[in-house]
């Protein structure tokens, strides 16, 4: 399968998420675009390393699946718990929107763009990389 039909994929099962949990919780909008601007900074990335990889793509795509059927049974659990000010649909959407930006931030490293080094280490400790920047560059 191509990278055309995964982001095809992923943007249906965005969009049917967004319309049936998206009044629920403001952070959700948010999230689905910065998954859709990861997913673009992960062509550009592969595509400047020559690195694309579909198999590699499925891989992303599984795990962004994944972080909506978390978000759903978040909802289901939100709605079902008797405390009110529960945020747990906000908490998840919260988590997952950081993982997002430190992921377009890797491939922003990746590709030539400059990252303080500070946070480049701490990326790549986050990351199972050791003490150098994302990417050993």
């Amino acid at each position: 399968m191509n990278e055309r039909n995964v982001v095809q994929t992923v943007s249906a099962a965005a969009g049917t998420v967004w319309g049936l949990f998206g009044d629920i919780e403001p952070l959700l909008p948010a999230l689905l675009v910065v998954m859709a601007l990861d997913i673009l900074s992960g062509l550009l990335r592969g595509g400047k390393l020559r690195e694309l990889d579909s198999d590699i793509a499925w891989v992303g795509m599984r795990r962004k699946a994944m972080v909506l059927i978390l978000i759903a049974a978040a909802v289901v659990v939100e709605g079902h718990v008797p405390y009110e000010g529960l945020p747990l649909v906000g908490a998840v959407c919260a988590f997952y929107i950081v993982q997002e930006l430190l992921s377009i931030l890797e491939n922003a490293h990746d590709i030539g763009l400059p990252v303080p080094q500070e946070l480049a280490a701490r990326l790549a400790k986050f990351n199972g990389r050791g003490d150098g920047p994302p990417g050993g560059g």
